[in-house]
């Protein structure tokens, strides 16, 4: 597992594996890893959608915005279909 993963993403893994919890990976490689061997993924995007279903965001779109502008690679079309879960896109 490690020799594909950082050192955080590895730990991550472990801890989901040994808990038998999801883990919060958005880059590719450790998405892969994880399913993989049999770990739930969640990614920033669905506890973006999440928060605001529970109302603790009133808006997804600009927390994207804000992610994409300080570095986080989100494909456009991940963006249409989170803006859409979160109901912000027809």
């Amino acid at each position: 597992m490690g020799r594909l993963l950082d050192a955080g993403e590895a730990q991550a893994l472990v801890l989901a594996l040994n808990s038998r919890l999801p883990v919060l990976l958005d880059e590719r490689r450790g998405r892969l890893e994880a399913r993989r061997v049999g770990v739930e993924v969640i990614g920033t995007g669905a506890v973006l959608v999440a928060a605001k279903h529970k109302g603790l965001v009133s808006e997804v779109g600009p927390l994207l915005d804000s992610l994409t502008h300080n570095g986080y690679r989100l494909s456009e079309r991940l963006r249409q279909a989170l803006l859409e879960k979160s109901g912000e896109r027809n």
